[in-house]
């Protein structure tokens, strides 16, 4: 079946017949995210803004004290703590670090590959984003790069088993981590199943 919005295949079941393929479901789930994440910061604000008042209020009358007050940097902190996608997991000092559009097009396809003959490509691909996301020893812009291109070489992968184009877009990590011992080996993983699961279609 076709994804609704686009010509690709639809392999994202959102059910009463609705269907999304990889990259418009890794939209969604972006705009998904950015909703809750404004969400979740107007409230904060409405709750500092209501301690403001409260403040406000018992400068006026202090033998009418209003009480404590919502501890809202707490709620902030508890919030980012930690970040969890269905299967990739962010720490929230983390969040922000891989575009979320990116992750969220890795953690579907983890999901599609469950089950499948990519499923250990997928678990791979989960353990290699989480690496990259962690890493100490790779700068920022290296590592939306790299997120960027894991992104590209799932849905090359997973969806259009297109082996000179998820090759060339491997030799891009490869060249980007090269010589990041936490990475590497993930990436030498991924590139020997990418090899394997694109010999045999």
């Amino acid at each position: 079946m076709k994804c609704d919005q686009c010509d690709r295949p639809g392999l994202y079941d959102y059910g009463n017949g609705k269907r999304l393929c990889l990259p418009c479901h890794a939209l969604v789930e972006d705009l998904r995210l950015r909703n809750e994440e404004n969400g979740f910061r107007q409230q904060l604000i409405n709750l500092a803004m209501l301690n403001e008042a409260n403040d406000a209020m018992d400068a006026v009358a202090p033998w009418a004290a209003t009480g404590a007050r919502i501890p809202v940097a707490a709620i902030a902190a508890a919030a980012t703590r930690g970040t969890k996608m269905t299967n990739i997991h962010i720490s929230g000092s983390q969040v922000g670090v891989l575009n979320t559009g990116d992750l969220a097009k890795i953690d579907a396809m983890v999901t599609l590959t469950k089950g499948s003959d990519a499923e250990e490509f997928g678990a791979a691909m989960k353990s290699l984003t989480e690496a990259v996301v962690q890493s100490q020893d790779m700068q920022a812009d290296t590592k939306r790069e790299v997120g960027e291109l894991l992104a590209a070489l799932t849905e090359q992968v997973v969806v259009k088993r297109s082996k000179p184009v998820a090759m060339t877009v491997l030799q891009g990590i490869e060249d980007r981590t090269q010589g990041i011992n936490a990475v590497w080996d993930l990436v030498v993983k991924v590139g020997g199943l990418v090899g394997l699961l694109l010999a045999a279609s």
